[in-house]
């Protein structure tokens, strides 16, 4: 998981500090009281955001936009640019004009709009009295850190979803055969390694759909399995600086992923898509006496809206 994940929190002192056995119920640095989050649950979602952006995993937010709207009526619907969408069609298109003439009838062709529904993403933390009086923050905060873990886990999980549909979709066909074997590649030595046969290849192939798609963009982001990122520094891991030179120059950020499949890669020129919130994250609070426990339920309801697949290419095959 790379870091510790450590619960951020500003030096402060609770207005109403509880009676003994707790004493003051104060925030020191990381130290945080029981008491002080359950009384101040409102805090909670904000810790899980930090713990969340803490992850150096997280990549979301790189290839999705969170516009500040909300989904009204419980759906969006959309219609993304497809291939071949971005031109007139041949039969409505501009041509010469005779003297005296009209000029000639254009239109243009409309998709199909598609319904993206928010989907429900929920958990609950539980605070027993006897946890309370004994001050275990150690149980809490181990607690916090499995559900911020999977609150991003679960939004990886949905936005890599979302990619692998929206590149194997018949309408948008963004999914193409790689031109090298990274993993021939790294167990071959550098010098011995022909041009045809690294994986830079598969990178300049990338720019070249991009340049045949005709929409101006250019590979800002690549997503790999952990896996083809190893093979792919250890193909040029000889020859010092070389990778690191191209990316720079190039402007490409790779981040890597354990939930990509192994021998696939995203080759993204921008966001493809908005994250759009039914609800963000938020939280209810209640106590139930006769279990002596305070439980905090937190929900957040997104659905992630493709609007542009010429956006993204999907590479296969990268170690075969």
């Amino acid at each position: 998981m790379g870091k510790e994940l450590l619960l951020p929190a500003s030096a402060a002192t609770v207005a109403d500090p509880v009676s003994q056995p707790l004493g003051p119920a104060t925030i020191s640095g990381t130290t945080i009281t029981v008491d002080w989050m359950v009384q101040n649950p409102t805090i909670l979602p904000g810790i899980i955001r930090e713990l969340s952006a803490a992850w150096r995993g997280y990549f979301a937010d790189r290839i999705f936009n969170f516009p500040n709207v909300r989904v009204q009526g419980g759906v969006v619907i959309a219609e993304p640019t497809k291939p071949n969408e971005l031109f007139l069609p041949s039969n409505q298109s501009l041509g010469p004009r005779a003297p005296g003439a009209e000029a000639p009838r254009v239109g243009a062709t409309r998709g199909q709009p598609v319904p993206y529904y928010p989907e429900s993403i929920s958990g609950s933390l539980e605070i027993t009295n006897e946890a309370k009086r004994r001050n275990q923050t150690w149980t809490v905060t181990r607690q916090l850190r499995q559900i911020s873990n999977t609150f991003v886990n679960t939004v990886q999980l949905n936005a890599i979803a979302a990619l692998k549909a929206w590149t194997e979709a018949e309408s948008s066909a963004r999914t193409k055969e790689n031109k090298t074997n990274w993993l021939a590649a790294a167990e071959t030595e550098a010098a011995k390694i022909k041009g045809k046969e690294a994986p830079m290849v598969d990178f300049k192939y990338v720019e070249q759909l991009f340049a045949e798609d005709e929409a101006g963009y250019k590979m800002r982001t690549v997503i790999l399995n952990p896996s083809d990122r190893f093979n792919l520094e250890v193909a040029y891991g000889s020859i010092p600086g070389l990778l690191t030179q191209f990316l720079r120059e190039e402007e490409i950020s790779i981040f890597t992923s354990p939930r990509i499949t192994a021998g696939e890669g995203y080759f993204l020129a921008e966001p493809i898509g908005d994250v759009i919130y039914e609800q963000p994250l938020e939280q209810e609070t209640e106590y139930i006496p006769r279990r002596k426990t305070t439980v905090t339920t937190f929900e957040m309801l997104p659905t992630f809206v493709p609007q542009d697949y010429l956006a993204v290419w999907r590479l296969t095959g990268l170690a075969s």
